[in-house]
């Protein structure tokens, strides 16, 4: 294997073998209309499990964020992409009365919808997408 070479591999996985001790961060390119990184509450994706029912390795790599090397064993993280959709809902407050004076009483009704009328909306599904993954070394600026 070359650096630099893009090496497909299985659907949903990423490798980067015998890496140098180091400062990296994944530049991930997702598919479509995803989004990485994730903005979900880290808590609630914890607890979220694979097809397989083990838990999924979430680590700071996971979000975009800067993480180091110091030996050359297997580094392993789960890259978590928001999906398209997200925030579908429409909030929408309706008032008793289209006119009150101070101290009348005003009742409102707070309706949401949900407008993703994607699969997702009726069923929970775990959706599944392959995202490219790159390595990047972080180097620092000598002064």
């Amino acid at each position: 294997m070359r650096a630099g070479e893009f090496y497909p591999g299985e659907t949903g996985r990423y490798r980067f073998p015998l890496t140098a001790p180091g400062r990296y961060a994944l530049k991930v390119a997702p598919p479509g209309t995803y989004i990485a990184p994730s903005t979900a509450d880290r808590a609630a994706l914890a607890a979220l499990r694979d097809p397989k029912g083990a838990a999924f390795i979430l680590k700071d790599a996971s979000f975009g964020e800067i993480f180091t090397l110091s030996t050359p064993e297997p580094f392993s993280a789960d890259i978590p992409l928001d999906a398209p959709g997200s925030g579908a809902l429409l909030l929408t407050k309706i008032a008793s009365v289209r006119e009150a004076a101070p101290g009348d009483f005003v009742q409102y009704l707070l309706r949401i919808t949900n407008r993703d009328l994607g699969p997702r909306a009726r069923t929970p599904r775990r959706r599944h997408a392959a995202a490219r993954v790159a390595l990047r070394a972080q180097v620092r600026a000598r002064r």
